[in-house]
């Protein structure tokens, strides 16, 4: 038998065990202290409903110099199986001897371990271990494991996880039902508003939602019940293929700024019964900025500004993300240049409620979604990051060390701890801006962490 190198080590996932070394110098007991290991590779296989289908992973063991003097080790059994409660799969090994055999020293043997599924078998995660001594597996504690996912037949995702409106203006939700598998599915979907206000005491009411394109209904901004729809969509067959559903809805007139409404959409296959689930999240922004020079906009004429940036770049100014997820700001410089740009970027602990313009004497540089230290009033930022820019632009705020010059962009791999909603916008240099001073206002982003 040829054996693959020795410098193959596989310690990193593997379970120890303790088996009879097959030479005279290693006896039971006292060599009871485990020199080799197996792993097996875990892995996912995407559903096949007309044919049985199959995954194949790595098993290796490796014999490990220890303290039973560099002996070779007795394999007494190699037995697979199901550690979960679905009992669907069969199990062929290959690449190994008839147990029993022996393991020389410092040897490392691979092989494929492949699992097979019946066309029937229902998405989810499956548990496998490998027994090498006791064949009364799984009853005993098996010595390596390894999981499989099947993926679903269907999922559903946002393409877009959030959003702004202006009370009372129909905006669209768009979600995108993709097939997992070769053949048309059918899928049920249903839709749920649920809305949650800037008040802990507030219940909240819903916000009126249709499948477009059929116009939103008037609603109740009192009724307590969520409006659900259901519907029914032909995905095309192909892995990959899609439906994208665009859900239209409208915040009541008198919804106020920093409300926010949640739509959860489950699409369900029809033949499997599967479901899978996705949100996006439509926020409540103030009416009087509904014009030209909104100060989401800034005035740079692009978005240099962005939170977890996605390409294409979204025009979209509110971001939303979950509770320890990581979150990504990242500053460009101005086309128009300098290619270095001096910046300052606020952060208030709220959403926009106040607009503000900058003035610098009888100039204005720009439109603000809050106030700044630079402009009095309030709220005032909480954090400031600055390069390039006197002290001034934020004095009085706890400023955070950034980079020297935009472009720039700054990770937070832990995220946010808690929910809580965030304005940032910042001041930038452009050579493009419509004032002697060569600043512009930036976008802005909204980011809701929850």
């Amino acid at each position: 038998m040829k054996y693959p190198r020795t410098t193959r080590w596989l310690m990193t996932s593997a379970l120890l065990f303790a088996v009879n070394g097959g030479a005279q110098a290693c006896t039971d007991p006292p060599c009871n202290i485990s020199t080799s290991a197996c792993s097996l590779s875990s892995g996912s296989v995407k559903r096949d409903l007309i044919n049985p289908f199959s995954i194949t992973l790595e098993f290796c063991l490796t014999n490990i110099d220890g303290p039973c003097g560099g002996s070779p080790v007795t394999i007494p059994n190699i037995v697979i199986a199901q550690l979960d409660s679905f009992g669907d799969a069969t199990a062929s090994l290959t690449g190994f001897p008839a147990p029993p055999f022996d393991l020389p020293v410092d040897t490392t043997l691979c092989g494929d371990l492949t699992l097979t599924f019946p066309s029937a078998a229902a998405a989810g995660e499956r548990s496998f271990g490998v027994c090498l001594r006791d064949p009364n597996c799984p009853n005993s504690p098996p010595d390596c494991v390894a999981t499989v996912n099947i993926t679903e037949t269907v999922s559903v995702v946002p393409i877009e996880p959030g959003g702004c409106a202006l009370p009372g203006l129909e905006t669209k939700r768009f979600f995108r039902v993709s097939n997992c598998t070769g053949i048309a599915r059918t899928v049920d979907f249903s839709v749920t508003s649920i809305q949650t206000t800037t008040t802990a005491s507030e219940d909240g009411d819903h916000f009126p939602i249709s499948i477009c394109p059929a116009p939103v209904p008037p609603g109740d901004p009192l009724d307590p019940v969520p409006p659900v729809l259901a519907s029914t969509v032909n995905v095309p067959a192909g892995v990959g293929s899609f439906v994208d559903i665009a859900i239209a809805s409208a915040s009541f007139p008198g919804c106020h700024p920093g409300s926010a409404c949640k739509y959860r959409l489950v699409a369900t296959d029809q033949a499997t019964g599967e479901e899978s689930i996705a949100e996006s999240t439509l926020m409540v922004i103030n009416s009087t900025w509904n014009k030209i020079d909104s100060p989401l906009a800034g005035n740079v004429g692009e978005n240099v500004l962005s939170v977890n940036p996605v390409i294409p770049p979204s025009t979209d100014p509110c971001v939303v993300v979950g509770v320890g997820d990581p979150v990504t700001v990242q500053m460009d410089a101005p086309t128009a240049g300098p290619v270095q740009a001096k910046y300052v970027l606020w952060v208030w602990p709220v959403g926009p409620t106040a607009p503000t313009f900058l003035n610098v004497g009888q100039t204005v540089l720009g439109y603000l979604a809050n106030p700044v230290p630079l402009t009095g009033g309030g709220p005032q930022p909480f954090r400031c990051v600055r390069g390039g820019l006197p002290n001034v632009v934020c004095s009085g705020v706890t400023q955070v060390n950034g980079p020297a010059l935009a472009p720039w962009s700054l990770t937070k791999n832990s995220g946010i701890a808690q929910p809580v909603t965030f304005t940032l916008q910042g001041l930038i240099e452009d050579q493009g801006a419509n004032n002697q001073f060569g600043f512009s206002v930036t976008n802005a982003i909204v980011l809701k962490v929850q």
